[in-house]
């Protein structure tokens, strides 16, 4: 994942890591924003063509998301470009009704999270501690004064 790149990056002082990073955050985050942050799917070089399969939409599970949010805000800081901000609120929109199922899988009002989407519409009402504090974390990080108010503004907008 793009966090640990990132991470691997700064530790090792190499940009090449940091821009493999950058390029998952470019690239593999619109494509599932685009696409209904599919599960999984299989890539083959098919005729020298890389070709997706078995593409698998669901389970769509919580702290699945919280890393990726973390990545876009982590390319956010070492760029400083807002689009990275706006991709962590989108992101992070998922918690709040930006998903499958069109419903809110946080309660800002309780903290509580659902674990995650199974199918469909089809909500996994547990919530356990891991998917509980990984949306706590993340909505605590879109709204951090270093990151700018933006992030909340692309959150509640969807």
């Amino acid at each position: 994942m793009a966090l640990a790149i990132f991470k691997t990056g700064t530790f090792l002082s190499d940009m090449n890591f940091t821009n493999k990073a950058i390029a998952e955050v470019n690239n593999f985050y619109p494509w599932l924003l685009s696409n209904g942050f599919k599960n999984a799917f299989d890539v083959s070089l098919v005729n020298n063509v890389l070709t997706r399969e078995n593409l698998k939409e669901f389970e769509q599970i919580a702290y699945g998301i919280r890393p990726m949010v973390f990545a876009a805000i982590a390319a956010y800081i070492i760029t400083k470009d807002e689009k990275y901000a706006d991709m962590a609120g989108h992101l992070a929109a998922w918690f709040l009704g930006s998903n499958s199922a069109r419903g809110s899988m946080f309660s800002v009002s309780t903290g509580r999270c659902f674990d995650a989407i199974n199918t469909g519409n089809n909500v996994n009402k547990n919530s356990g501690a891991e998917s509980t504090i990984v949306a706590l974390l993340t909505m605590q990080r879109v709204s951090c004064s270093q990151c700018g108010p933006f992030f909340l503004s692309a959150i509640y907008a969807g």
